[in-house]
């Protein structure tokens, strides 16, 4: 009696226990398993498969009893997005216009009707337009290609290819620096008295620049009117005026144009003794050769007369188009270069 009590008992306590742990173990296993909502993604297709599911969804939607609980399941059943797979590239076709269609059906019985056939209307015309593109894919224009590639041909053409390594490195270049430009103007934009500082400081480079570019201008355009006006007056000179020319140079302490004027006397010289015909136009370097080239001299005197012609027209080289700093000793050497060609100096 007593171990039936027991049992009874026990039974009584584990009964309930067990009962409670087979529903908890319910509850959870229908809180765990998942819902089968409509799918997100539907695909991917090819353009004929596509039109058929599309052709399949009109047909359907025509079935439909016009009723709000038919189109919200008809609805959920959509795919956000269909995927079309063509060999040009990839589509994702978005269903939200019939999405929208549907929604404006459920709200509005008395419409309902003619928006289930824009619906239908829509569905038609996107199977259309995928089995147009399809049949156009499928079986190309073969006169269209011909005159296509005949137009390619053309030498206009000829040149145009795809971009190489080269032209693509070029590129990204070009791309970092306007990305570049554009981080710092951003930022400059960020700090407006940076920006005015900047500007300023551009501004200031801008003129400075172009300072230096006339200067050099004018510079150059001072030495081409002064060697021109160098041969009007060589034709009327003598070698004792250049002589003379030379050291009144020197004296003021101008040099450079005693080491010019030295250089004149000599060819001026030579041209008297008759070893070259006179030519202004000719250069320093043909002066030389002239003198190498003469006749009618003993070859001892010819020689004297080419190193001293060649010392001359190195100094003249190096100080009057070179632009180099002269120096007395320039000079001193310049008038011993003359006196060495023959010229006696008073």
């Amino acid at each position: 009696m007593n171990r039936r009590r027991c049992f009874r008992i026990a039974f009584g306590c584990i009964a309930p226990i067990v009962l409670f742990a087979l529903s908890a173990a319910a509850t959870t296993a229908q809180t765990k398993k998942p819902p089968s909502p409509g799918p997100y993604e539907s695909g991917p297709y090819d353009p004929r498969a596509f039109a058929a599911e599309l052709h399949q969804l009109e047909a359907s939607l025509q079935r439909q009893h016009a009723t709000r609980e038919d189109l919200d399941a008809f609805r959920s059943r959509l795919p956000v997005k269909w995927q079309v797979d063509t060999p040009d590239r990839h589509y994702d076709i978005s269903t939200e216009p019939l999405r929208s269609i549907l929604v404006d059906a459920e709200r509005n019985q008395n419409a309902r009707i003619s928006h289930i056939e824009g619906g239908e209307e829509w569905l038609g015309n996107l199977a259309n337009q995928v089995q147009n593109y399809s049949s156009r894919a499928s079986s190309p224009n073969p006169i269209a290609r011909k005159e296509l590639d005949e137009i390619l041909r053309r030498r206009e053409f000829a040149a145009i290819q795809p971009p190489n390594a080269w032209d693509r490195f070029k590129q990204r270049i070009s791309d970092w620096l306007v990305g570049m430009m554009e981080n710092l103007l951003h930022q400059i934009g960020r700090h407006p008295l940076g920006a005015k500082f900047l500007f300023w400081l551009l501004l200031a480079a801008a003129v400075a620049w172009i300072a230096m570019m006339l200067f050099r201008f004018w510079g150059e355009r001072g030495r081409i009117e002064e060697m021109q006006s160098i041969e009007h007056v060589a034709v009327h000179r003598s070698w004792q005026e250049w002589i003379r020319a030379a050291r009144l140079a020197a004296d003021g302490g101008n040099f450079r144009e005693a080491v010019h004027s030295s250089y004149w006397a000599g060819v001026t010289y030579i041209e008297d003794l008759g070893v070259v015909a006179p030519d202004r136009s000719r250069t320093p370097r043909e002066y030389l050769r002239l003198i190498e080239e003469s006749s009618g001299y003993l070859p001892s005197e010819r020689a004297k007369r080419r190193d001293s012609l060649a010392a001359l027209t190195s100094r003249l080289e190096r100080i009057w188009y070179g632009l180099r700093p002269a120096r007395v000793e320039d000079f001193q050497d310049c008038m011993h270069q003359v006196e060495e060609l023959g010229c006696r100096l008073p």
